[in-house]
């Protein structure tokens, strides 16, 4: 390799990161008490191609011993063993578990020794996070636990979802079982009409910036269409003023329209950006259509004080996303989780992005639950980059000193200029 491209590839490879998106929910070695090879791999989004793949979602935890219930898995591996979610996924456990061969009927007992011992060991958090991934910080998000600030903030800045404010007007929990009722009794706020209901929002997001939160995070395509009518508010009152065994569909989704244009008000008068899931979704089975970041439209319009920063590249709606991000200045492009979904749309997607958004507003983050993954999501991450880069160098259609700059826009400096986070 030419020296002025080992540099680029080293200056990639080193480089500090701002994650602006994950969800790390197994920080301490107490939380991973229970977690074997087993569920290491569940965890992951491979899981969700072994299902695809047709095995059983109980054969991760049910069905016989540990041996037994890997010989169940082992029949799923030649299917999935392709995808990018597999190979990011095993290229970590490899390298971090320092393992020879990949995962395999010969050794499952090795890996889940591994997993074990990392599972009490203190320190791996802190290696695999500071000296593996080289991550500055992480933007997180906890949808498994409504309004927590109680986080590790030597890693961590909180990011506070919306979901339960927007599907919770009638006292009903969104689809992770979060509410906002149930949310406003824990902080002992009282429930009783439309504006209170309205000012525990705005107490929330308060509470977060004092807090340290960099951003709201709207995860609504998993429960509805991400196209917000922008409700008067007589028609809002109304609506929350009927049981909720009376209302209608229609009127359900009108009042979380107003409520999402409430909360967009609130993140201007907050300084606070709204970050959005787009495009695919985690799982297996919904509505695509629904993340669509087309829908969005009238948002970008209606709000140019507003700031967005939409997620997951909008894949497979990708292009449609790279148009918004060209015409608007208030919407950034976000490749959070895209290299781990698809290495070569990736690749496309980021040379297309390339040629079309100003390079200040693209990001990265990795979207795990556990720290060896978003490692994986890293090494992925940096490989993307540096073979966009380097081809683009090689065809002229970017210097060098450009391409070094780029990595390192993306890899932190983007991400810190936006949230206003200190390097």
């Amino acid at each position: 390799m030419k020296k002025d491209f080992l540099e680029l590839k080293t200056l990639i490879e080193t480089e500090p990161i701002i994650d602006t998106h994950e969800h790390l929910s197994f920080v301490h070695a107490s939380d991973r008490q229970n977690l074997d090879l087993l569920s290491f791999i569940a965890i992951a989004y491979v899981g969700e191609d072994f299902h695809s793949a047709g095995m059983d979602p109980a054969a991760w935890f049910e069905g016989g011993g540990f041996e037994e219930r890997c010989d169940k898995l082992a029949a799923f591996i030649p299917r999935v063993k392709t995808t990018t979610y597999y190979r990011s996924m095993s290229d970590a456990m490899m390298e971090l578990f320092a393992m020879k061969k990949e995962l395999n009927a010969s050794n499952w007992r090795a890996y889940d020794r591994k997993i074990r011992e990392a599972g009490v060991d203190k320190g791996w958090f802190e290696y695999v996070f500071r000296k593996k991934c080289k991550i500055k910080t992480v933007l997180l998000d906890q949808f498994w636990n409504e309004g927590n600030l109680e986080i590790d903030y030597d890693y961590f800045v909180p990011v506070l979802r919306i979901n339960m404010f927007v599907m919770g007007t009638h006292n009903e929990p969104d689809m992770m079982g979060c509410s906002a009722f149930a949310y406003a009794q824990k902080n002992g706020k009282t429930i009783a009409s439309f504006d209170d209901y309205l000012g525990v929002i705005e107490w929330a997001i308060i509470e977060h910036k004092k807090k340290g939160c960099l951003a709201l995070k709207n995860a609504l395509a998993y429960e509805r269409s991400l196209y917000y009518e922008d409700v008067p508010e007589p028609e809002a009152r109304r609506i929350f003023a009927i049981p909720k065994e009376k209302l209608i569909p229609e009127e359900r989704g009108k009042i979380q329209d107003f409520i999402m244009h409430h909360i967009l008000k609130l993140s201007i008068k907050y300084n606070l950006p709204m970050q959005i899931h787009t495009g695919i979704q985690a799982g297996n089975g919904n509505m695509l259509e629904n993340s669509d970041p087309i829908k969005l439209n009238n948002l970008f319009l209606q709000y140019p004080a507003a700031r967005f920063d939409v997620f997951h590249a909008g894949y497979p709606f990708s292009s449609a996303l790279i148009v918004l991000a060209k015409i608007f200045p208030n919407v950034y492009y976000d490749l959070c989780w895209m290299p781990i979904i698809s290495n070569s749309a990736a690749t496309r997607i980021l040379d297309e992005a390339l040629d079309m958004i100003p390079n200040n507003k693209l990001f990265w983050g990795g979207d795990c639950m556990l720290i060896e993954h978003v490692y994986g999501a890293v090494k992925f991450a940096r490989s993307l980059l540096f073979n966009v880069l380097s081809a683009r160098v090689r065809e002229g259609t970017m210097d060098m000193d450009a391409a070094k700059d780029v990595a390192v826009k993306i890899l932190w400096k983007n991400a810190s200029e936006f949230y206003g986070i200190t390097m």
